[in-house]
Order: C-alpha cells, then sequence, then structure tokens
C-alpha cells in the first residue's frame, strides 16, 4: 500500500508542528532514564518490607557436624 503525497505531507507537517512544542517535563524524565535498572535480592527485599538486616543461620554452621537440622528419635 503506498502513501499518497497528501498523507506525506499531512505526516511532515505534523512533525513540524510537534517539533515546536517541547516535551512535558515528566516524559522527558522518563525518557532518558536506564531502561533496564538492576536490583538486587536485598534491594527487592527492602522495597517488599522485609528487614535485611538480621543474622541468619549459615546452614550448619551450629549443628556440630551434622548434615541435618531435624532432631534423632
Amino acid at each position: 500500500m503506498s502513501i499518497t503525497k497528501g498523507q506525506r505531507r499531512n505526516s511532515k507537517s505534523h512533525r513540524d508542528m510537534l517539533a515546536e512544542h517541547p516535551p512535558d517535563e515528566k516524559a522527558s524524565i522518563e525518557f532518558h532514564r536506564k531502561p533496564y535498572q538492576r536490583y538486587t535480592v536485598t534491594d527487592y527485599l527492602r522495597k517488599m518490607g522485609v528487614n535485611v538486616n538480621k543474622e541468619v543461620d549459615a546452614g550448619g554452621a551450629d549443628d556440630k557436624g551434622k548434615t541435618c537440622n531435624v532432631p534423632e528419635q
């Protein structure tokens, strides 16, 4: 499907009209931000409201050589 001369002229005048008006500040800020921002797991947990400053058991650091934390019966 080809574009007629009138359609081409209208699209060019529309682009010229858009160039006369600068974009609003919020749109400009959103356009110039980094597309893929890096988030670590810690950042995500903080965003979700999890306290990430707590000490975490290292999974076997205090089990005195046992391979499992399940008590024997």
